[in-house]
């Protein structure tokens, strides 16, 4: 009887063994797999899962650019390259607010009516992490598509000019709490993100 016992003992450490072994192995494996050259972790993946899902250098550097791009942001003024024009500024702080989401969809609230438009990027991957606030700042390429607005008249608006200029722009560069969109050969718009107070 005792040896019977003996040998369940023994075979009850072996399994234990086995178990801890197959569980070393499991863990150097998903180690290996989850550090492949050329693939990165998703920002915020849930590391207890079953499986990690990872980006590609390319699809980090696009949702940098996203990230940092989205937000609202406040018009403070357009600048001209041309010799003699005026910068245009709001007549009102507030005036005109520029929602762009990480989905590519862009709205604006005018002095007048409300504007839609899709936007695309190409994030610029020298100038996407060379920054101090790398996580904050990009640069690149932008172009505005689809734009389509309310139809109301609003004598003095400044709308038709900024959306004229807005659909113009070919590239942007954002900082912490800035974002210029520069219109090839006319100038560039400024904004400030909208959470951040005056001479912040």
């Amino acid at each position: 009887m005792k040896t019977i016992f003996k040998k369940l003992s023994d075979n009850k450490f072996y399994i234990f063994i086995g178990i801890i072994t197959v569980a070393v192995i499991l863990i150097i494996i998903n180690s290996a797999t989850s550090k492949a050259p050329g693939r990165i972790t998703q920002i915020g993946a849930d590391v207890n899962g079953s499986s990690v899902n990872t980006l590609s250098p390319e699809e980090v550097i696009m949702q940098r650019g996203l990230m940092s791009i989205s937000g609202e942001w406040i018009w403070t003024k357009t600048t001209y390259d041309k010799s003699g024009w005026a910068p245009s500024v709001p007549a009102k702080a507030g005036d005109f607010v520029l929602s762009l989401n990480t989905s590519m969809s862009a709205t604006l609230k005018t002095d007048c009516n409300d504007v839609s438009a899709k936007y695309s990027i190409t994030p610029s991957t020298s100038n996407a992490t060379s920054t101090e606030n790398a996580e904050f700042a990009s640069a690149g390429q932008i172009s505005v598509s689809d734009i389509s607005s309310t139809k109301k008249f609003c004598q003095g608006s400044k709308e038709v000019a900024f959306v004229n200029d807005f659909k113009k722009v070919s590239s942007y560069d954002v900082g912490l709490n800035t974002l210029t969109l520069k219109i090839p050969e006319v100038g560039k718009i400024s904004f400030t993100r909208s959470n951040v107070t005056e001479g912040q």
